[in-house]
């Protein structure tokens, strides 16, 4: 579906203290303007379904991304 260049934002956070005080979304901004500069047309984001993950989920509603896909990924130790 989508054969544009794609980009993810992967390892972001921002700490519990500093949290809902915009700094989030600056880091968005920072991150989509770059991807724009560099070409790409899409990005995306993986996050947790836990309780813990839920501050992250609103904060990349907030921020444009949309229609989360629920997936199970398996683990093997090797």
């Amino acid at each position: 579906e989508h054969d544009e260049k794609i980009i993810e934002l992967c390892d972001n956070a921002v700490l519990p203290s500093k949290q809902r005080m915009g700094i989030g979304t600056e880091m968005c901004n920072w991150f989509f303007n770059f991807a724009k500069e560099e070409g790409y047309k899409y990005t995306y984001v993986f996050t947790g379904l836990d309780q813990a993950h839920e501050s992250a989920r609103k904060a990349y509603k907030k921020n444009g991304f949309a229609t989360p896909v629920e997936y199970a990924r398996y683990y093997k130790k090797l």
